[in-house]
């Protein structure tokens, strides 16, 4: 009988990593062409651009919008690509715009509407002491007088300075000013300042007159401002953005098929 053969040990193997698969878009971005890199640089503006606008209708906060301008700008401006020079122009006629409005600091006349609303409560309107009503007459000479009283009644002509209510009409003025300052508050929102400066100048010639420990000093530049900005026009810089796309991705078409060609 032969004796078998014992056998060898297998030689050590080398592990080796896995096979990875490539990711187009990563493939893309490192070493796609010049106008595929300048599609995607446009389309990042676009969401930029409606993030700062939202914004901006929300809290018109001046600063944030002119930086953002300022960014795109630049992001534009390095893809050396004519197709977005309508873009930069638009992007440039808007910033003026948001300039105008930011001599007016229409983020911190917000701010201030919010909080004079918060602090209406301190509003006190002058009341008149009510007399206690007298009992009423029974002999015929004092019925006679208290009806002359009240066909000749002497009110005193009070200035504004002094002027005073009873306690139901003083109600009344109050809540007819906070309602004045809720509407300024949701028109300077939407944007509608004329109203807002309307109401508030309302609401603040009510409180010379009546109120006493509040006052509106905090929304005086609102108040005085004799004229008001045109409403930036976003639509413009979105509508060139939107042509800028449309034509790099023209530019990204027309070099994918010439490559595959060759």
């Amino acid at each position: 009988n032969a004796t078998p053969t014992p056998a060898m040990p297998a030689a050590p193997t080398t592990p080796t990593a896995p096979a990875t698969t490539p990711n187009p878009a990563a493939s893309a971005v490192i070493v796609g062409s010049a106008s595929t890199n300048a599609l995607l640089s446009i389309m990042d503006a676009q969401t930029q651009w409606q993030a700062m606008q939202f914004d901006f209708n929300q809290r018109w906060d001046t600063a944030n919008a002119l930086q953002t301008i300022q960014n795109l700008k630049n992001q534009l401006q390095a893809l050396n690509n004519s197709a977005a020079l309508p873009a930069i122009g638009a992007l440039s006629q808007t910033e003026a715009q948001i300039q105008a409005w930011h001599t007016l600091n229409p983020q911190a006349n917000l701010a201030a509407l919010q909080q004079t609303i918060i602090d209406a409560d301190q509003l006190q309107i002058r009341t008149t002491q009510e007399p206690a009503k007298a009992a009423a007459p029974t002999s015929l000479w004092g019925k006679f007088i208290a009806t002359l009283k009240s066909i000749f009644a002497i009110k005193r002509v009070n200035t504004a300075k002094d002027a005073a209510l009873d306690t139901a009409n003083a109600a009344i003025v109050k809540q007819g000013i906070i309602a004045n300052l809720m509407t300024a508050q949701w028109a300077a929102r939407n944007g509608q300042w004329q109203s807002a400066q309307s109401q508030l100048r309302t609401a603040n010639a009510s409180i010379q007159s009546y109120g006493q420990g509040y006052n509106l000093d905090s929304l005086k530049p609102l108040m005085d401002a004799s004229n008001f900005p045109a409403q930036p026009d976003f639509n413009t810089v979105q509508q060139a953005l939107m042509q800028a796309r449309a034509q790099v991705a023209a530019q990204a078409q027309s070099e994918r098929t010439s490559s595959a060609v060759k």
